[in-house]
């Protein structure tokens, strides 16, 4: 069975490889990048378990290790501070034994800068150190400078303050025996999920196996189907509104399917046609694609027009669908883990599809953003609430 045009959950910008040489280079660029989001991920834990213990004049002082001399910190209620000496007198006036910061699950990224270091990102959330309660939330971002193997922070930014969206006391937390009930009832192999509030990611987690022996976690890909045509569609309208291509104009004069290469009505097909599906395509043709009705005669949900419509875009901007996804709709919208083709750094991350009787399948994994197989993370970002 096909599906529409797909999308792939990434972390980064990578091709599809062509040779075995292009595929070892892609893996071992994946493996670069998730060393360095664990090294990063790590140097944040230890910055932020000193913030948190800053009273203490020596947890302070620590803290103080993962800053540049001349680090510079921007603050949206607070201001600018030049040094790490004057964004320690704040720390220490303002933070120290008055609340704690908690990094929110699943939201931080990290990305490479080039003989230089790296650049992370995500949301924390800071609790009352007298009440507990966890209420304000922001955004962040760190510059970090290796320098020798030594890391340091030399810019830093904190902004988008806020109320936090969870509700003193309540919890979205699930009883993993309940779902476990759930999965066996109606034969679901894993599933993943995220509750969120107001933008904020509230509670994540995974049951189940996303293949034999394989537990399920929130990291793992799930082919998503259909749902990457809200994602296409959102790609086209971004198109549409930079002028590269028109809602109305004949696709038929950068694109035809060569099995429909001699019925007239392929000059009637639009932009407009198949993101409303009136192509009058079926869903997906057996052997050869051909027309059921007549173009805008009546509504026909069809994948084909979706594929149609990719093609269309490839050859008249000189681009496929997914690089322009990539530039206009998931980086974005913070969308690292969301891909339409396959990437190296998949391996041992997907959900292998099963048939009712919970047989596991192949997977299908596709290099082209046509006729294949999607996959996705759940990856909500205070930025985007994925419709996915």
């Amino acid at each position: 069975m096909k599906t529409s045009t797909a999308i792939t959950a990434i972390t980064l910008w990578a091709a599809a490889a062509t040779s075995a040489y292009a595929a070892q280079d892609a893996s071992a660029q994946g493996a670069l990048d998730v060393a360095l989001h664990r090294k990063i991920a790590k140097l944040d834990s230890d910055l932020f378990d000193a913030f948190n213990k800053c009273a203490d004049p020596a947890q302070l002082q620590k803290h103080a290790t993962f800053f540049s001399p001349n680090t510079e910190f921007y603050h949206d209620n607070g201001g600018v501070t030049w040094t790490r000496d004057a964004m320690l007198a704040n720390t220490q006036k303002y933070a120290c034994g008055n609340y704690t910061r908690q990094l929110v699950p699943d939201t931080l990224r990290v990305s490479p800068v080039k003989d230089y270091g790296a650049i992370s990102t995500g949301t924390h959330r800071f609790c009352q150190t007298s009440s507990g309660k966890c209420e304000g939330a922001a955004e962040f971002v760190m510059i970090w400078h290796d320098i020798n193997g030594t890391w340091e922070v030399t810019r830093s930014l904190s902004y988008g303050h806020r109320e936090n969206s969870v509700v003193p006391g309540e919890t979205n937390r699930l009883v993993e025996s309940d779902v476990a009930q759930i999965l066996k009832d109606k034969r679901i192999q894993s599933i993943s999920f995220a509750f969120l509030r107001n933008g904020m990611l509230t509670y994540a987690d995974a049951f189940g196996d996303a293949q034999q022996g394989v537990p399920a976690t929130v990291a793992t890909l799930y082919n998503i189907a259909s749902l990457a045509k809200p994602i296409s569609a959102e790609v086209a309208m971004q198109l549409v509104a930079r002028g590269k291509i028109s809602l109305d104009e004949k696709m038929s004069t950068y694109w035809t399917d060569p099995d429909i290469a001699r019925d007239p009505r392929r000059n009637l097909l639009t932009p407009r046609l198949a993101l409303s599906h009136r192509t009058g395509f079926p869903n997906w043709r057996t052997k050869t694609l051909s027309f059921d009705r007549s173009p805008g005669a009546s509504f026909g949900y069809s994948g084909e027009g979706f594929e149609y419509l990719a093609r269309f875009i490839q050859a008249k901007t000189k681009h496929p669908i997914d690089y322009w996804a990539e530039q206009l709709v998931l980086a974005p919208l913070g969308m690292r883990q969301t891909s339409y083709v396959g990437q190296a750094w998949f391996n041992g991350r997907i959900a292998f599809p099963h048939d009712a009787e919970g047989k596991q399948l192949k997977r299908q994994i596709g290099k082209s953003p046509w006729h294949q197989t999607t996959f996705f993370q759940r990856q909500p970002t205070t930025q985007f609430l994925s419709p996915l």
